[in-house]
């Protein structure tokens, strides 16, 4: 499984807005997410996938 602390350098990126710092998944690990929630919804996630996804909402 892939620690969610893995992704802090290379998959959230912080961006300012009116002041305020944002916290966002970057374009490469939103597509993943949806992907993995995609794939939950039909039932078709591995154990591994399983808890990449779980790993995942812990970061949001």
């Amino acid at each position: 499984m892939v620690q969610p602390s893995s992704w802090v350098e290379s998959g959230i990126a912080i961006e300012t807005v009116r002041g305020r710092r944002l916290f966002k998944f970057t374009e490469e690990l939103q597509t993943k997410f949806e992907q993995l929630i995609q794939q939950f919804k039909s039932a078709q996630l591995s154990d591994e996938q399983a808890a990449e996804l779980k790993g995942l909402q812990e970061l949001i």
